[in-house]
Protein backbone atom coordinates (compact mmCIF):
# COMPACT_ATOMS: atom_id res chain seq x y z
CA UNK A 1 0.00 0.00 0.00
CA UNK A 2 1.23 3.87 -0.89
CA UNK A 3 -0.18 6.64 1.29
CA UNK A 4 0.30 10.27 -0.08
CA UNK A 5 -1.14 13.37 1.34
CA UNK A 6 -2.34 14.87 -2.21
CA UNK A 7 -3.38 12.37 -4.77
CA UNK A 8 -3.27 13.15 -8.97
CA UNK A 9 -6.05 11.20 -9.97
CA UNK A 10 -5.58 7.96 -12.05
CA UNK A 11 -2.30 7.00 -14.48
CA UNK A 12 -3.96 7.70 -17.48
CA UNK A 13 -3.76 4.34 -18.63
CA UNK A 14 -6.74 2.28 -19.66
CA UNK A 15 -6.01 -1.07 -18.70
CA UNK A 16 -7.06 -4.15 -19.98
CA UNK A 17 -8.79 -5.16 -17.09
CA UNK A 18 -10.61 -3.21 -13.98
CA UNK A 19 -12.61 -4.85 -10.86
CA UNK A 20 -14.73 -2.78 -8.62
CA UNK A 21 -13.83 -2.32 -4.67
CA UNK A 22 -15.90 -1.99 -1.97
CA UNK A 23 -13.82 -1.61 0.63
CA UNK A 24 -15.34 -0.66 4.64
CA UNK A 25 -12.87 1.48 4.92
CA UNK A 26 -12.65 3.49 1.87
CA UNK A 27 -16.12 2.98 0.30
CA UNK A 28 -17.44 1.95 -3.08
CA UNK A 29 -16.34 3.70 -6.04
CA UNK A 30 -12.72 2.69 -6.57
CA UNK A 31 -11.14 0.32 -8.93
CA UNK A 32 -8.68 -2.04 -9.43
CA UNK A 33 -6.57 -1.63 -12.90
CA UNK A 34 -4.45 -4.51 -13.81
CA UNK A 35 -2.66 -6.15 -16.79
CA UNK A 36 -1.21 -4.12 -20.01
CA UNK A 37 -2.52 -0.87 -21.42
CA UNK A 38 -5.75 -1.47 -23.93
CA UNK A 39 -4.37 0.63 -26.35
CA UNK A 40 -1.59 -0.93 -28.46
CA UNK A 41 0.53 2.02 -28.98
CA UNK A 42 0.94 2.19 -25.34
CA UNK A 43 0.98 -1.58 -25.13
CA UNK A 44 4.50 -1.39 -27.07
CA UNK A 45 5.75 1.47 -25.03
CA UNK A 46 4.66 0.11 -21.80
CA UNK A 47 4.43 -4.10 -22.40
CA UNK A 48 5.18 -5.37 -18.85
CA UNK A 49 1.91 -6.05 -17.15
CA UNK A 50 0.78 -3.83 -13.91
CA UNK A 51 -1.26 -3.94 -10.71
CA UNK A 52 -2.90 -0.75 -8.94
CA UNK A 53 -6.07 0.59 -7.15
CA UNK A 54 -7.31 3.87 -8.06
CA UNK A 55 -6.17 6.36 -4.72
CA UNK A 56 -8.67 5.90 -2.29
CA UNK A 57 -9.20 8.90 -0.20
CA UNK A 58 -9.73 8.20 3.90
CA UNK A 59 -9.29 11.67 5.76
CA UNK A 60 -6.98 13.83 4.75
CA UNK A 61 -4.64 11.66 3.12
CA UNK A 62 -5.20 8.76 -0.09
CA UNK A 63 -3.96 5.53 -0.67
CA UNK A 64 -3.82 2.62 -2.99
CA UNK A 65 -2.35 -0.98 -3.74
CA UNK A 66 0.31 -1.32 -6.31
CA UNK A 67 2.37 -3.94 -7.96
CA UNK A 68 5.54 -5.03 -8.41
CA UNK A 69 5.98 -2.68 -11.65
CA UNK A 70 5.23 0.50 -9.47
CA UNK A 71 7.34 -0.79 -6.52
CA UNK A 72 10.24 -1.57 -9.06
CA UNK A 73 10.36 1.62 -11.03
CA UNK A 74 8.88 4.15 -8.25
CA UNK A 75 10.39 3.03 -5.07
CA UNK A 76 13.55 1.12 -6.11
CA UNK A 77 12.72 -2.67 -5.19
CA UNK A 78 14.28 -4.40 -7.88
CA UNK A 79 13.44 -7.86 -6.42
CA UNK A 80 10.11 -7.33 -6.28
CA UNK A 81 9.05 -9.12 -9.56
CA UNK A 82 5.46 -11.36 -9.23
CA UNK A 83 1.96 -9.05 -8.66
CA UNK A 84 -0.14 -11.41 -6.76
CA UNK A 85 -3.56 -11.82 -8.57
CA UNK A 86 -6.50 -9.22 -9.31
CA UNK A 87 -8.58 -11.66 -7.01
CA UNK A 88 -6.05 -11.25 -3.90
CA UNK A 89 -5.85 -7.75 -4.42
CA UNK A 90 -9.64 -7.03 -4.12
CA UNK A 91 -10.06 -9.40 -1.02
CA UNK A 92 -7.39 -7.58 0.97
CA UNK A 93 -8.20 -4.01 -0.50
CA UNK A 94 -11.76 -4.91 1.18
CA UNK A 95 -10.02 -6.24 4.01
CA UNK A 96 -9.19 -3.39 5.63
CA UNK A 97 -11.58 -1.88 7.87
CA UNK A 98 -13.39 -5.77 8.16
CA UNK A 99 -13.26 -6.38 12.11
CA UNK A 100 -14.17 -9.97 11.41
Amino acid sequence: MEGIENARGDDGLELEGTLALNSPLFGEGYWLNYGTPKDSELRQQFPEPDLYSDWMKMGEYFYRLSGALIAREEYDYPNCRQDISPSEAVKIIESFGDNN
